[in-house]
């Protein structure tokens, strides 16, 4: 029988599953690519060790794929699991002076679902028909952005990506490893690779430090860029839903 749900928890490489469920498949990993093509779910849940997964959850996001079949993916908002008044994490919206921004961040206020721009690092849910079709992450990102990358490039491949507010997993906080210098030339070669130079140039404009790396890297980013657009069914219209 077809699983329904695998569920991929990193970066951890030994795990015991958190809800016990034939329908669930459990993978502990340290890259999120090694698990990715080994099960054979409809649904990919992809899960930080920090983030509690319980049955409600499971149970409120398996009503969630079946009342929007017609979506994609999915970016559940997260709560502090010390105050869960706080959600620490949600999905990102563009921006064109920032680049990339979170949906929502602060003490909870109830919000209807929208389409954004990337999910959160702390619980992606993912379809696998889109993933096969976008396949892994970019391994050259170090820092959470390569979920904006991924939720970008599953647009460009004719996805949709939507939040879900109304449903809270509780985690505690990541602390971000990558240095901010870093993290500004990831989201430059982001917006280039995966977006127009409407989205690029006020960053650079803002951030000009991250030029020259887009330059010594452009004929990779270039490559990556043809793969993801070439086929482009990302419209202008979508880009504007997901853009703060």
């Amino acid at each position: 029988m077809r699983k329904q749900f695998d569920i991929i928890v990193y970066p951890s490489k030994e795990g015991a599953p958190e809800v016990e469920d034939p329908a669930l498949g459990w993978f502990f990993v340290e890259n999120i690519n090694e698990a990715l093509y080994q099960g054979d779910a409809e649904w990919i849940i992809i899960a930080h060790q920090n983030t509690r997964i319980t049955v409600d959850l499971l149970n409120s996001i398996a009503d969630a794929t079946l009342e929007f079949s017609q979506v994609d993916a999915f970016a559940p908002w997260i709560q502090d699991a010390e105050n869960s008044t706080q959600i620490i994490s949600s999905g990102s919206l563009l921006s064109k002076t920032e680049g990339a921004l979170p949906e929502f961040l602060g003490e909870y206020k109830p919000q209807s679902l929208r389409f954004v721009a990337g999910p959160s690092p702390y619980l992606t849910v993912l379809s696998r028909r889109i993933q096969k079709r976008i396949g892994g992450f970019d391994e050259t990102l170090q820092s959470e952005l390569r979920f904006l990358d991924m939720g970008l490039r599953l647009y460009h491949a004719g996805g949709s990506l939507c939040s879900l507010p109304h449903i809270l997993a509780k985690a505690n906080r990541i602390e971000s490893v990558v240095p901010k210098k870093k993290y500004r030339q990831e989201l430059a070669a982001i917006l280039y690779k995966d977006l127009d130079f409407s989205f690029l140039l006020p960053y650079l404009w803002r951030h000009p430090s991250t030029i020259p790396f887009l330059f010594r890297n452009k004929k990779n980013l270039d490559i990556k860029s043809l793969k993801a657009t070439e086929l482009s069914k990302f419209s202008a219209k979508m880009r504007t839903s997901i853009t703060q």
